[in-house]
């Protein structure tokens, strides 16, 4: 009876018809590929002054960008030699993974100058995950944030996962050389979102939306306005403890 009540979660599934890779080189949640100096990094360094606020790792929306992401990893090694777009080769321990490119003509062409100058290649990894989610949810497709990989990144998009399972990704190559990227390497973060449309509103203070959500927020026991100050008992910590008191974050 109780598990009839639980709240049912939605699903996001990836899978892929080469047998083990599940098991390789998993999709992940994004937070087991935090940045190497972000890990590392102290919330208080030593000899910090006593009104120092703490360093980014004191930030939740930093924190945040991994706790509601996916990464997939390379699932093989790469070998990859880069003299320019048009002159590349590469090499993978099966036939089974493939790569391609993106000619020059679809993208690179079409860019700025200062933008055409960083980009030697534009590698499309034939990827044998396919993902599938639930109606009204789609993949939304990032970098990963804060690496600073000096070699490749990722470009974002969307993808229609819910009716449209392949996810092939475009890595941009902003130097040529030879390049061994070995399998695990993360490629990319994938969010999932909803499907919707929004109405854009520019308002006053005054507008009545705004006065009808601030009473709302007022007998909820804080201020819609000012709900930082409400709960500004403690040098660090306010936005978490806000989360966690009114929306259960």
């Amino acid at each position: 009876m109780f598990n009839i009540l639980r709240k049912k979660k939605n699903k996001v599934i990836f899978w892929s018809h080469i047998k083990g890779l599940e098991e390789l080189a998993p999709i992940e949640p994004a937070t087991k590929f935090f940045p190497d100096w972000f890990k590392n990094l102290k919330a208080f360094p030593k000899g910090a002054p006593s009104w120092f606020a703490g360093t980014v790792k004191t930030c939740p929306s930093f924190v945040d960008i991994y706790k509601r992401a996916f990464v997939i990893p390379l699932w093989c090694d790469l070998k990859l030699n880069i003299n320019n777009a048009d002159d590349w080769t590469w090499s993978s321990p099966s036939e089974i993974f493939q790569f391609s490119n993106h000619s020059s003509t679809q993208y690179t062409n079409w860019l700025p100058d200062h933008e055409k100058e960083k980009i030697h290649l534009i590698l499309k990894p034939n990827c044998p995950w396919r993902c599938k989610t639930e109606k009204g949810y789609i993949l939304m497709q990032q970098p990963l944030y804060y690496h600073f990989n000096q070699d490749f990144e990722v470009l974002p998009g969307f993808v229609e996962t819910d009716i449209y399972h392949e996810i092939n990704q475009q890595m941009i190559f902003r130097r040529p050389g030879e390049f061994f990227l070995k399998r695990g390497t993360p490629l990319c973060m994938y969010y999932v979102i909803k499907r919707e449309e929004f109405e854009l509103l520019n308002i006053h203070y005054d507008d009545p939306i705004i006065k009808n959500y601030n009473n709302k927020n007022t007998k909820r026991g804080y201020s819609g306005n000012n709900i930082k100050d409400f709960l500004r008992t403690r040098f660090n910590g306010t936005y978490s403890e806000i989360r966690k008191k009114y929306f259960n974050d």
